[in-house]
């Protein structure tokens, strides 16, 4: 499983098997790297691959709307994002410069 924190319980999680959206899901995974996910419905499984930052976020909407995306579209979307935040955060100073990156593809 991936220990993580559910922003929209406020509260630390743990993945555990299959990902269900009941009505939006926000949740930070403190995880950077390779990751794969498995969907089940494509038959298929994707390759994540997170670069500086210590997180991957995953999000969807749930019943909440979209600004410029359609409602059928927006139900069938999961977001995988690189972030840097909470604890781990990257913290630049002026002049700094920091890169996050996100690679994905099929396995």
């Amino acid at each position: 499983g991936a220990a993580g924190h559910d922003l929209l319980a406020r509260a630390d999680c743990r993945q555990e098997g299959e990902l269900r959206i009941e009505d939006g899901c926000h949740r930070i995974f403190r995880h950077a790297g390779l990751l794969q996910l498995q969907d089940l419905p494509w038959q298929r499984r994707l390759a994540i691959d997170t670069r500086g930052g210590a997180n991957s976020v995953v999000w969807h909407p749930g019943s909440r709307p979209l600004t410029e995306v359609g409602w059928n579209e927006s139900l069938g979307f999961l977001c995988v994002e690189a972030a840097s935040c909470g604890p781990d955060s990257l913290c630049l100073q002026p002049g700094e410069e920091g890169v996050l990156s996100l690679r994905a593809g099929l396995v």
